[in-house]
């Protein structure tokens, strides 16, 4: 009666972790301990937009007006924070050259 029980659960049990645990929680913070911090941050927020394009793409899901919508203000988003940190990495890499020349 029971036979087929155990390997069911082992299945289950064995693509929890590789899917939704803890292989893809240890490649994580693999990838954060060899990157910068804002590389890690900029990739972090474009994952829902993965997200969106492997549903829509890959499984057929349409997007509805609010998903289109807040893809584009993440993009936004994304988009002058990455503006935002490379004008302050230029304004102190200036200011390092002008202090090395005084």
């Amino acid at each position: 009666m029971y036979n087929g029980f155990w390997p069911v659960i082992a299945c289950i049990a064995y693509s929890a972790v590789l899917t939704g645990g803890v292989l893809p929680l240890v490649l994580y913070y693999f990838g954060l301990k060899r990157s910068k911090a804002t590389i890690a941050g900029l990739a972090e927020l474009a994952f829902p937009l993965l997200a969106i394009f492997v549903n829509y793409f890959f499984l057929g899901y349409g997007l509805t007006t609010l998903q289109i919508i807040g893809a584009g203000i993440l993009l936004v988003t994304v988009s002058m924070l990455s503006y935002i940190n490379t004008k302050e990495n230029e304004k102190a890499r200036m200011a390092e050259q002008q202090t090395i020349k005084n």
